[in-house]
């Protein structure tokens, strides 16, 4: 069998969570495998020293054209972007298909219900070509109960990785005693957004300061509603003890986590959890809403607490729960991380694609 031509293809090259997925899955199956990354669209500029070709398109139309031009060039397109379903699964195809699901953001968790719907609703719709691809992927139980519930057949589990070298426990002080604001610093990762729990994680500071008064929350992300989110925490007098820091590059973010006492996560919905993993690799607990990905690694991983996320007073209890036994919530943390290494994931796939090829 020759070289395997393997198209990795995401919708944005943004740096969220499937775009890094895609991208510390290519980098690794080039190892074995003629690899390219394909998206969409280009948002940001690549912090890797690898080319991205992205499409371009003017229209849903244009889009599906050119993915059924690309079908012809690869062995197998592994897609994590569900918009290209119908075109990758139209007709008879030279290359195999493989369906990464991340999940969608229910449109009760939506920051603009009514203009979010149709888009929503087009992408259940897409998903359902999911049922001829050759072979599904969820990345929680979460997800791979839903691939199950709309008709895929061959549906596996293969979670998303971390780097562990790069996310780690940072022994030396130095390294990053300069980010570490308040006592504790509670760290949160991820869009600023509605589904995030941005508005949660910021009501429940009054609470936190009465019991921990040098406690600061850092939020590390962008998003549309982040202008937003800044006057309600100015408008709440607490822009003293709520930071927002925008985009970190994706290099310096170990230092971040190993600056925090605790990971927040107490979104609305997560498909997964990338920062539970990332901060969990730095051996710090996680607080989590106890509901879809976000519950599964906390009950598995021991090393956390979950909250329902409605009274965010909640926090409060949680937050003196793990500081009381931190050490072995930091313990069980890092090792759970480490069920997570990307090599194991990419050798999942590995086994994935050549036993399709071998199919043939």
């Amino acid at each position: 069998m020759g070289s395997i031509r393997i198209c990795q293809l995401f919708g944005s090259y943004d740096y969220g969570g499937i775009c890094r997925v895609a991208m510390e899955l290519a980098l690794r199956l080039r190892r074995v495998f003629d690899v390219t990354l394909v998206c969409r669209k280009i948002l940001r500029r690549s912090e890797e020293d690898i080319e991205i070709i992205e499409l371009g398109s003017r229209s849903t139309a244009d889009l599906w054209k050119k993915l059924r031009k690309l079908r012809e060039l690869f062995d197998i397109i592994h897609t994590h972007d569900v918009y290209s379903l119908p075109a990758l699964m139209r007709g008879r195809c030279r290359a195999k298909v493989v369906y990464t699901d991340h999940g969608f953001v229910p449109i009760k968790y939506q920051s603009h219900i009514i203009r979010s719907f149709h888009g929503v609703m087009f992408a259940h719709l897409c998903r359902l070509f999911a049922r001829w691809a050759d072979v599904s992927v969820g990345i929680s139980d979460y997800i791979v109960a839903e691939l199950k519930e709309i008709g895929c057949l061959n549906v596996l589990k293969v979670p998303n990785g971390v780097d562990l070298e790069r996310f780690r426990p940072i022994e030396r002080l130095e390294d990053f005693h300069k980010l570490k604001i308040g006592d504790p610093m509670l760290l949160k990762v991820g869009l600023i957004e509605r589904h995030r729990g941005v508005d949660y994680h910021i009501a429940a500071m009054p609470f936190i300061l009465k019991k921990f008064p040098q406690a600061r929350l850092v939020f590390i992300g962008t998003g549309k509603e982040i202008d937003h989110y800044k006057r309600f925490v100015k408008m709440r007098k607490l822009d003293s003890f709520v930071h927002f820091l925008g985009w970190v590059p994706h290099n310096l973010l170990p230092l971040y986590y190993n600056a925090a006492d605790v990971i927040l996560q107490v979104d609305y919905w997560h498909g997964f959890g990338l920062p539970i993993l990332e901060g969990m690799a730095c051996g710090k607990p996680v607080i989590a809403r106890n509901a879809y990905a976000m519950r599964e690694h906390i009950l598995r991983s021991r090393a956390g607490v979950l909250v329902e996320g409605k009274d965010p007073r909640e926090l409060v209890a949680a937050l003196e729960q793990i500081l009381s036994n931190y050490e072995d919530y930091s313990l069980k943390a890092r090792k759970y991380a480490e069920r997570f290494d990307w090599d194991k994931v990419v050798a999942k796939y590995v086994e994935v694609y050549e036993r399709m090829m071998s199919d043939e």
